[in-house]
C-alpha cells in the first residue's frame, strides 16, 4: 500500500516526540509498505534523526505561520494524494484533510478541545480553540479511522457516537538520549514539576500547596520547575504571591526549558515528581519519573489514572490542601516512596513503541482487507 503521512504541523512539543518514535518503531516493523512523510524544515531533524528507510520517501516544505499550514495541508494533499494513488493519508496531528478521498486515519491527541476548564483565558485562545474544535469535529466525520491515545480522551471526544471508527492506540515511553549529567546538589532536597506554563497545568494551585508544605509542614526544600513560557503575561500573574513572599521566593526554582537529555539527574534526584494538571491525553514527563525512580503526586483528573495505574499517589487538583497533604505523605514516608517507585517500574513495561506500532499497523490492514 501507499502511505502517505502528514507531519507538517508536528512542529514542537508532544505532536513531534510523538512522530519521532512511532515512524521509527513503524519502519522497522513494516518493509512491506512505501511511505512518504511530509514535514516542515523545522522539525525535519528532529523526527527523522538522519535515519533512513529503503521504503520512506521525505519531502520537506519550508515552515509556515498555523494559518498557512492549514490551508497548504488542506489544498495540496489531496492533489499529491489523487497524482500518487495514495492508500493511507495517515494524520497524527488530530485534523484530516477535508477534501481528501483516500482512506484517513486520525490520530486524535488534542483533549483541549472536550474538556471544559474554569479558568478564563484570553480571547484570541478562545477563537482558535473554536476554531480547532470545528475542524476536529469536521475531521472526525471524515476519517475512516480515529485513533485515541486514551480512553477518556475517547469518552470525551465521541461521547460513544463514533464508536465503530474509533480506535484506543496507547502511547509507548520514550527513555531519554543521549543524556548529559547535571548537578542538582544546589536545589536538594527539592519536588520535581515538569511541564510548560499553560492554563491547564493548573500551577496556580501548585504553588499554594506548596506555600502549605513550606508553612504547616515545615518542609524546606525547594519547588523545582522545567517548563517553557508561553505566556508571560499568565506567568507574571500567577507568580506574583511567590515574589512577594519572603520565604517562598527563593524556594521555587524555575529552570525554564530544559533539554530533554538533561532531565534523567533532575528527576533521579528528586523527592517526588507532581503534576496538578487538569487536562491530559496521555501524559509522557510521568513514565520519565518512572523510569528515573520518582516517586509520582499526581492529579486524579482526566486520563492521570488511567495511564499511571497504581504508580502514582493520587490528589485532587482544584485542593491544594490535598495536594499539599499528599506531597508530605509521598517525601516523608521512605516506604511508600519505595512502593510507588516499584510499581512504576512494573508499569512503564505495558507502553512500548513497538506495541504502538503494532496496533497501528493492524489498523492500517483494515484498509486493506476493506479494498
Amino acid at each position: 500500500m501507499r502511505i502517505v503521512i502528514n507531519a507538517i504541523s508536528a512542529s514542537f512539543g508532544g505532536g513531534a516526540v510523538y512522530i519521532k518514535y512511532q515512524l521509527s518503531a513503524l519502519l522497522e516493523k513494516d518493509i512491506n509498505n512505501n511511505y512518504t512523510i511530509f514535514v516542515s524544515k523545522k522539525n525535519r531533524y528532529d523526527i527523522l534523526q538522519n535515519k533512513h528507510y529503503a521504503n520512506l520517501r521525505v519531502i520537506s516544505i519550508p515552515h509556515f505561520p498555523y494559518p498557512l499550514r492549514i490551508l497548504l495541508e488542506q489544498l495540496f494533499l489531496p492533489v499529491f494524494n489523487l497524482l500518487n494513488r495514495t492508500d493511507i493519508l495517515y494524520c497524527p496531528g488530530n485534523y484530516s484533510i477535508i477534501m481528501d478521498f483516500s482512506h484517513e486515519i486520525l490520530v486524535f491527541q488534542n483533549p483541549n478541545l472536550f474538556f471544559k476548564i474554569n479558568q478564563k483565558i484570553p480571547i484570541t485562545l478562545s477563537i482558535k480553540r473554536f476554531f480547532q474544535k470545528l475542524m476536529a469535529i469536521a475531521s472526525m466525520l471524515k476519517a475512516y479511522r480515529i485513533i485515541f491515545i486514551s480512553n477518556n480522551l475517547m469518552e470525551k471526544a465521541t461521547k460513544g457516537r463514533l464508536g465503530e471508527k474509533s480506535r484506543l492506540v496507547y502511547s509507548g515511553f520514550n527513555r531519554v538520549e543521549n543524556v548529559v549529567n547535571i548537578n542538582t546538589n544546589i536545589y536538594k532536597p527539592y519536588i520535581l514539576a515538569v511541564s510548560n506554563f499553560s492554563y491547564h497545568k493548573n500551577y496556580p494551585a501548585l504553588f499554594e500547596a506548596f506555600k502549605i508544605l513550606a508553612y504547616k509542614y515545615n518542609f524546606n526544600g525547594k519547588l523545582v520547575i522545567a517548563g517553557k513560557v508561553i505566556d508571560k503575561a499568565y506567568m507574571e500573574t500567577i507568580t506574583k504571591g511567590i515574589r512577594d513572599d519572603k520565604k517562598l521566593k527563593n524556594s521555587i526554582v524555575f529552570l525554564g526549558s530544559v533539554e530533554h537529555n538533561k532531565l534523567p539527574d533532575l528527576y533521579k534526584n528528586a523527592l517526588a515528581y507532581v503534576s496538578t494538571s487538569v487536562l491530559e491525553a496521555f501524559p509522557l514527563t510521568p513514565f520519565e519519573a518512572m523510569y528515573y525512580g520518582a516517586p509520582i503526586v499526581i492529579s486524579r483528573a482526566t486520563s492521570f489514572p488511567e495511564i499511571c495505574g497504581n504508580a502514582a499517589y493520587y490528589v485532587n487538583p482544584t485542593n491544594p490542601v490535598d495536594i499539599a497533604d499528599g506531597l508530605y505523605r509521598v517525601i516523608s514516608s521512605s516506604q511508600l516512596r519505595e512502593k510507588l517507585i516499584k510499581n512504576g517500574h512494573k508499569r512503564i513495561l505495558d507502553f512500548t513503541w513497538a506495541k504502538n506500532a503494532e496496533r497501528i499497523l493492524n489498523i492500517f490492514n483494515e484498509v486493506k482487507t476493506k479494498k
